[in-house]
């Protein structure tokens, strides 16, 4: 009878666990799938358009990509969590490890299994060298102090964007050119408009230090170069992305809500200035850059 009894609680232990599991790793990522999972899945559909492939192809990618994709997110996610505590304390106090949904330990260990398993998904994808491209990334932009310098962390999302679309596209069909052009157009405006962000998060960052644009140029400055910047921003995808196929009646739509989505966004930067206002025009640029994807399948 005891015996029983002991099995009966090991196996709820475990069934625990596995209920548990998911619901950690979506508290430690769901601030982040616009911005990793979604578009990098609608690059890889985009890539099946391009060449007319099968369902089970395309099955078979996004089985793959999915794996990839949410193992990029959150190694990211958890390591940047263990070594910004503090400040999200201050700037996301629900994030797990603040909140005490696993310990410092936990975290650690859930970040070694988690990246070895990453490399694995990635080799058996084909794309181990972009997940150690992305390794290092991540260990350069949390462990490395790299995120405490606004050059660096934006150049990090840079090379993460290419990181993720390069093996996105892979997963279908070898990068073209128009790829490539799609992959550095996006890579770069992310780059130059990533401060978007930051204005949300000027409070914590300066109390920790943080060297983020805002900080080091001036909320004002940074309002109106990021502006003018989303308005640059509508013209560059227009003429570089979507003018060379301009004939296709849906590239007109999608160039259209891209811009205005830009527009939005312009004007919300210098008329609504309250964290929370802000945290909302960057899910409005997130928002942009899912549409941009989604693009892809009708212009590439």
């Amino acid at each position: 009878m005891g015996s029983e009894l002991q099995q009966s609680a090991v196996k709820r232990s475990w069934m625990a666990l596995l209920l548990l599991e998911p619901r950690l790793i979506w508290n430690f990522i769901r601030y982040d799938l616009t911005t990793t999972v979604v578009p990098n899945l609608l690059f890889l559909l985009a890539a099946w358009s391009s060449i007319d492939g099968s369902v089970v192809q395309l099955a078979s990618a996004l089985s793959r990509g999915s794996a990839y994709f949410v193992l990029y997110v959150l190694t990211f996610c958890i390591s940047n969590q263990l070594n910004g505590i503090e400040e999200d304390r201050i700037n996301k106090p629900d994030r797990p490890i603040v909140r005490g949904d696993v310990s410092v330990q936990g975290a650690q260990t859930r970040l070694v299994v988690y990246s070895v398993l990453f490399c694995v998904v990635g080799w058996l994808s084909g794309a181990l060298v972009w997940a150690l491209v992305w390794q290092m990334v991540t260990h350069l932009h949390n462990a490395g102090g790299v995120a405490r310098n606004w050059f660096g962390k934006d150049m990090s999302m840079c090379l993460g964007i290419i990181a993720a679309l390069v093996p996105a596209w892979e997963l279908i069909t070898p990068m073209t050119p128009a790829a490539w052009l799609w992959v550095l157009t996006l890579a770069f405006s992310v780059f130059v408009l990533a401060p978007t962000q930051d204005l949300r998060d000027m409070e914590g960052d300066r109390l920790n230090q943080r060297k983020t644009l805002p900080v080091v140029m001036g909320e004002q400055p940074t309002r109106i170069f990021l502006s003018a910047g989303f308005v640059l921003l509508a013209f560059t995808t227009h003429f570089l992305l979507m003018a060379p196929v301009w004939d296709r009646w849906m590239v007109r739509v999608f160039d259209g809500v891209l811009v205005l989505l830009c527009v939005v966004i312009a004007v919300r930067l210098m008329r609504l200035r309250t964290p929370r206002e802000d945290h909302q025009t960057y899910m409005y640029f997130t928002a942009w850059y899912c549409v941009a994807l989604a693009g892809a399948s009708v212009a590439l």
